[in-house]
């Protein structure tokens, strides 16, 4: 072969390279192959989806919404639109695993809006653009928290931390898509949202502010379903998708601060969706000023749908007025803040705000105090172990969550007025000094102040029963339940029901990691009653005006202390009482006639309505 031939071959074979590479790059370019983006050891491949959401001015209210801002809408609830930051965790199958992908908001254009992220592989990408996709929003200050679990998207929406204001829903607003890449995705909400309208009279003082609103539903049959839950968890996947919730009975609002506007405040809380409910909404909340007030709302087959505010007009009256936790009932029937009076002077402490409905009929609507000092220690519940058919056996009929049980179990003012009439009226002081015969915890309780008592505690003064209130007697299993939860700050949700090994309940308790914990929530609640502690109550004392004020509780190591409370528990001879152990505050039962013999440990404490 000659040289020119030569020099045509390799031109040849140049231009053929040529052919080949420019091939070459028309086929990497194709859109369907995705490019590695960063280092080669740690690959990351670009995917993007566009979403498409709806306008809530202008779209009808059977369409779908998406994201909750800050702007109201008074004709469709809440204006909706996606933020800066947003995120968005999506959840798409490859290789028949399911894996999950972050993307972040790039561009928004009035109702598009387009997310960027990465995946690990090529094939995940591609993956990414063909499989279904799930996706719920995620960003840093939402509350949801998304994984894999058992081949599906698992997500749960943390309720707890609501601070009431409309800047803030959009953390707990979880939205939901189902659909591909190709196709786009259409958000939907998966929560409820609850707007209170609070408006209080003119002529009442509101303050500037609601620092302060809390919650109690109770179910009209006994069921664990609740307007309000601590947590709500979803599932999605290709076969199902299913929601369910740590339903709760009481729910606080923290750290709130909703400015009132000629007496008029908006609060705003995200719930999960629910069917028909019936039972009462029992709602508290306090201003920037001091005053408090309560309203029960009979809520009757109210439904609680995704995707809608629900809206409640609730109007604050003079007669809404309730004490605070930790107020004093005075002997005159007023009650407030615990001060130095010439003319008055406290004989119980302000434990709750909230009252059976059985004690509104009879007039008692503001709250329960209990007594400064105990009525009786030790003290039998009763002279011997009879069962009365009057009253329920509680221990024997529970069938509610712990926290519901206790609030369907207020009713001691009705239980002791018709155990004392019929069975345990003459088992009195009286009885026992000056007869020789049996005392029982429910009579004492009942004439706690009196004559009787004084004798037995010798040198103290006597504690009136105030105008305008029940007058004493022995608090219910619940009021008990209500007393430690509000004097201690424990949360009364976290009370847990125990079971034995034949799986029969023995006791509803609050359970600690140690003693020290415990004795932390007990101090703050004994220094209320503290005549030593407190020296406004210390003076009231020191004046000779009341009896020295306390409330026991025995250092570990001590005594077993038991607090009777008015309830029967079971049909062998047994009644429910307050147990303090190590590291539990119990609520369990007793023999009826413990503490006959004892000479320490088995104690009687009033309670009193107004």
């Amino acid at each position: 072969m000659g040289k020119i031939n030569r020099v045509k071959l390799v031109q040849s074979l140049l231009l053929c390279s040529s052919v080949l590479g420019i091939q070459g790059l028309i086929s990497c370019s194709d859109k369907d192959h995705f490019e590695p983006i960063g280092k080669a050891d740690k690959a990351a491949y670009d995917i993007s989806l566009d979403v498409a959401i709806d306008n809530a001015d202008v779209t009808p209210s059977n369409r779908t919404k998406t994201r909750v801002a800050v702007v109201e809408n008074e004709a469709n609830g809440l204006k909706t639109t996606w933020d800066n930051g947003d995120k968005l965790t999506v959840a798409y199958k490859s290789g028949g695993t399911m894996k999950t992908a972050e993307l972040t908001v790039a561009s928004m254009n009035g109702s598009s809006a387009t997310f960027h992220g990465s995946v690990e592989s090529n094939a995940d990408a591609q993956a990414f653009k063909t499989s279904t996709l799930y996706a719920v929003n995620n960003k840093e200050t939402d509350k949801i928290s998304a994984l894999i679990e058992n081949n599906k998207l698992k997500v749960s929406v943390d309720l707890s931390g609501q601070n009431g204001n409309v800047n803030q829903i959009a953390n707990y607003d979880l939205l939901y898509a189902k659909g591909t890449a190709t196709a786009g995705l259409r958000f939907s909400h998966k929560m409820c949202i609850v707007r209170m309208d609070f408006a209080s009279d003119a002529s009442i003082s509101s303050g500037n502010s609601i620092n302060e609103a809390s919650f109690i539903y109770i179910p009209k049959a006994s069921t664990k379903k609740s307007i309000f839950a601590e947590k709500a968890t979803f599932e999605f996947g290709a076969d199902s998708e299913s929601a369910t919730c740590n339903d709760i009975t009481f729910f606080s609002l923290k750290s709130a601060n909703i400015l009132l506007k000629d007496g008029k405040a908006s609060v705003f809380m995200v719930v999960p969706e629910n069917g028909k409910l019936t039972g009462e909404l029992s709602i508290k909340v306090k201003c920037d000023n001091g005053s408090a007030f309560r309203r029960h709302l009979n809520i009757k087959e109210k439904s609680f749908p995704a995707q809608k505010v629900v809206a409640k007009t609730v109007k604050l009256k003079t007669s809404d007025k309730t004490p605070n936790i930790g107020d004093y009932l005075y002997n005159d029937g007023s009650w407030g803040p615990l001060a130095y009076y010439t003319d008055k002077y406290p004989v119980g402490l302000v434990f709750s705000n909230y009252t059976s409905p059985a004690d509104r009929k009879k007039g008692f609507t503001h709250g329960y105090a209990v007594g400064l000092r105990d009525a009786a220690w030790p003290t039998p519940w009763g002279p011997d172990n009879t069962d009365y058919p009057e009253t329920e056996n509680l221990f024997e009929h529970i069938d509610a969550t712990a926290p519901l049980t206790m609030m369907n179990n207020l009713d001691g003012l009705s239980t002791c007025k018709t155990l004392n009439e019929k069975y345990l009226k003459d088992y009195t002081y009286d009885n026992y000094y000056n007869h020789r015969g049996s005392k029982a915890a429910i009579p004492l309780a009942m004439e706690y102040g009196g004559a009787g008592w004084q004798h037995a505690y010798t040198s103290v003064p006597l504690v009136p029963i105030p105008k305008r209130t029940s007058g004493w007697y022995l608090p219910s299993v619940g009021q008990w339940f209500l007393m430690f939860a509000n004097l201690s700050g424990l949360d009364p949700n976290k009370l847990q029901i125990a079971h034995d090994s034949s799986n029969n309940i023995y006791s509803l308790s609050w359970l600690f990691n140690s003693a020290d914990e415990k004795n932390r929530y007990l101090t703050t609640f004994a220094n209320y009653f503290s005549s030593g502690y407190n020296s406004i109550l210390g003076q009231y004392y020191s004046d000779g005006r009341i009896p020295q004020s306390t409330f026991y509780l025995p250092g570990d190591g001590q005594i077993d202390w038991y607090l009777w409370a008015c309830d029967e528990a079971k049909s062998d001879g047994t009644a429910c009482c307050v147990h303090l152990t190590q590291t539990e505050i119990r609520f369990t039962y007793l023999d009826k006639q413990q503490g006959s013999t004892s000479t320490n440990g088995y104690a009687a404490r009033s309670v009193i309505a107004f």
